[in-house]
């Protein structure tokens, strides 16, 4: 019975320390869901204030990389287009003739915990594009002529 005695401790120690790496594999993971949730809501949100902003404002990406849930978002990830009633993208758009505008969220990767570094590239997994096209609105112009302050 002596040389028994120690054992459950051994085991204690080793089940314990697979169930923690199982349990920190799942957060991991649930915080990558979250974190492509976050991008795609700051990709809605960029869209909308696109469709009743002025055209091009250049706040609008400012102010979507500032208030992103994570901070992988930055305005160079995202990009803002304003397309006609054919959703062809206008070099020029002019407010008369948008009918939709398009916001994307493009080249943004998520780094897993070290445990998980055999996805992707060394745990760096690129997150795909997302994508929101939504009708215009006012684009900054009310009835009197005159430019809201977004």
């Amino acid at each position: 019975m002596k040389k028994v005695k120690g054992i459950t401790i051994i085991e204690f120690t080793v089940m314990s320390s697979f169930l923690m790496m199982i349990m920190l594999a799942i957060a991991s993971i649930g915080y990558f869901m979250f974190s492509m949730q976050a991008v795609s809501e700051s990709v809605r949100a960029a869209a909308r204030m696109a469709a009743v902003c002025e055209i091009n404002d250049t706040g609008i990406k400012t102010f979507v990389a500032n208030t992103s849930y994570i901070s992988s978002v930055g305005e160079a990830n995202i990009t803002i287009e304003y397309l006609d009633e054919g959703s062809n993208v206008l070099a020029a758009p002019v407010a008369e003739d948008v009918r939709f505008v398009r916001a994307r969220a493009t080249d943004l990767n998520y780094r897993f915990v070290a445990l998980l570094s055999f996805i992707g590239d060394s745990g760096v997994l690129p997150m795909p594009s997302f994508e929101t096209t939504i009708p215009s609105e006012s684009l900054g112009q009310v009835p009197n002529d005159t430019d809201t302050d977004c």
